[in-house]
């Protein structure tokens, strides 16, 4: 299936910190508020010993504040992809309508997918995240993830697929 082209992604979570965003693409993106109906940020429940992360459900009687990153490019999106575990069913990335810049703009999100919807349960709040975590992700675990990435780009290039 062809993905749309399109260069910008709506944040609501961990990917609305710029350190977060830099360690994992290499670079910095043009930031704008945003805000998308339609969709409710919540907590996972300590059931799945996930941390302080947040999931993105639909929920008609609500809109969700965030931001909107531009310049995202396809091979930001695959690391981004890796990152949220969309082949492992964490969450799943979808094209939505975001109003940002005083207009309607198309962008990717990520939402909750089959394997984190039973867990979506209260709140989440960006303040959850303390700097001390922040800094570990950034310099630790997220290096430790891009290498994991890199050896399965290694690995799908050797046997001739197409990489993400």
């Amino acid at each position: 299936m062809t993905q749309p082209d399109c260069t910008q992604l709506f944040v609501y979570g961990l990917l609305t910190f710029p350190v977060i965003t830099k360690a994992l693409t290499g670079h910095d993106f043009q930031q704008s508020e945003a805000l998308l109906p339609g969709y409710r940020r919540f907590g996972l429940s300590k059931d799945l010993d996930a941390g302080s992360v947040p999931v993105l459900m639909a929920d008609s009687q609500a809109e969700q504040v965030g931001v909107l990153l531009s310049g995202v490019t396809a091979e930001d999106l695959a690391i981004l992809d890796f990152f949220e575990e969309i082949d492992g069913g964490l969450y799943r990335r979808e094209l939505v309508r975001v109003y940002a810049n005083q207009q309607w703009q198309h962008a990717w999100v990520y939402l909750a997918g089959p394997q984190l919807a039973p867990f979506a349960v209260g709140q989440w709040q960006p303040e959850q995240v303390s700097a001390a975590q922040l800094q570990q992700l950034a310099e630790q675990q997220i290096p430790e993830l891009l290498q994991q990435y890199q050896l399965m780009q290694n690995m799908t290039n050797s046997r001739g697929e197409a990489p993400n």
